[in-house]
């Protein structure tokens, strides 16, 4: 257990300005305070350190103790500290700049952060993200923990203790290797895909959602590859003759392998995912957050 200080911030600048005007009424017209309450203030602080810090003669001249100037330096470096922990204080809350933790599911990380740091410049806001990637588990551990003051992600599960803004739904497409047979039809069903190789992004509630996709549609297709990277999904689709299911809507045809996809849209593909914002009921978000979260509104509006 911390041992309790006992002393002000207050207690502190008045022995200091006692000490350097010599005088406890020049220290009191410079503090605009009485000269009791500054006395009364300087003894409360020697009471609690057990010490005389100044020595008062009849004339009212102070001067200080040894144990008065040995104090005196530490005093004025922990009124200094207080000042800068003060100055620091309030430029970390400037809304317009500073650094924010923002948490993002994993699979709209590489769309959606880009977007969201262009929108921050377009507003002209010097606010640096630290970013949290991670599964809806991992998100919203960090937003009722307090790691991060927002995360973006999709409502996959219900989600106890947060709050959950929809900002927009996302309805699935599928990706195809520029050489497929069905590149060229720019529409196709569940039913067409499930001819072929389902390439599978695996992250649990993902896999789910589009199983959940395909029970809908009344098809069973079984994986032949899976990954936990956007990335290496759009790689693996492009060097083979399988499918991927995405929402996210990439702004290349080509892979980092160099390959092409191609996007098809899915028409008999009713669910759609709703795309949000996870944030601590009952906390008060800085001016900064706000700001922070009307970025990612107009990001997850322009995909």
């Amino acid at each position: 257990m911390s041992e309790e200080i006992g002393f002000t911030l207050i207690q502190l600048d008045h022995f200091v300005a006692v000490a350097e005007f010599g005088s406890v009424s020049g220290a009191a017209q410079q503090l605009h305070v009485s000269q009791s309450a500054l006395s009364a203030s300087v003894m409360k602080l020697e009471q609690h350190l057990g010490v005389q810090l100044l020595i008062r003669s009849p004339s009212r001249r102070v001067t200080l103790s040894p144990d008065g100037h040995a104090f005196l330096a530490d005093a004025r470096s922990m009124l200094r500290q207080a000042r800068d922990v003060t100055a620091g204080a309030r430029a970390a809350g400037s809304a317009e700049s500073g650094t924010l933790s923002l948490g993002c599911f994993l699979p709209l990380a590489p769309v959606c952060v880009p977007k969201v740091m262009h929108e921050l410049r377009r507003r002209g806001l010097d606010i640096h993200l630290d970013l949290i990637e991670g599964d809806v588990d991992t998100l919203h551990r960090a937003v009722v923990t307090g790691t991060c003051e927002v995360a973006l992600s999709y409502l996959l599960r219900p989600l106890t203790g947060v709050e959950f803004e929809i900002v927009r739904d996302m309805r699935f497409h599928a990706i195809v290797a520029a050489g497929h047979p069905l590149a060229e039809r720019g529409e196709v069903t569940l039913a067409e895909l499930s001819q072929f190789p389902w390439i599978r992004f695996n992250i649990p509630e993902s896999v789910q959602v589009m199983e959940l996709l395909m029970l809908e549609a009344g098809i069973s297709v079984t994986s032949s590859m899976t990954s936990t990277s956007i990335a290496t999904i759009r790689s693996l689709v492009g060097a083979s003759d399988g499918f991927a299911l995405l929402t996210m809507p990439w702004a290349t045809e080509l892979t980092a392998a160099g390959d092409r996809v191609v996007r098809l849209e899915i028409c008999d593909a009713g669910s759609r995912l709703k795309m949000g914002l996870i944030t601590a009921p009952g906390r008060h978000p800085s001016r900064r957050t706000e700001l922070l979260k009307e970025a990612l509104r107009t990001a997850a509006l322009s995909l």
